[in-house]
């Protein structure tokens, strides 16, 4: 899928109430990335109103089954 822009996740809020990283769509749309998704491997979040698409940046910590924290 094609992602129209990449967001650092350092640049996203997190959001208590969704449970996930949000940043906003310029259609005033807001993106959506849950921890669970990025520890699954996703990658990309869709807008809440329109269909753009934006690829989130993160690198995950070392943990012990993956100590290069790599994906």
């Amino acid at each position: 899928m094609v992602a129209h822009a990449e967001i650092d996740l350092d640049d996203m809020a997190w959001d208590e109430v969704a449970g996930a990283y949000t940043a906003p769509c310029r259609c005033s749309g807001v993106y959506a990335i849950t921890e669970d998704q990025l520890d699954e491997g996703y990658e990309l979040a869709a807008c809440s109103l329109c269909s753009l698409r934006i690829r989130v940046l993160y690198t995950r910590a070392p943990d012990a089954d993956d100590p290069q924290g790599q994906r």
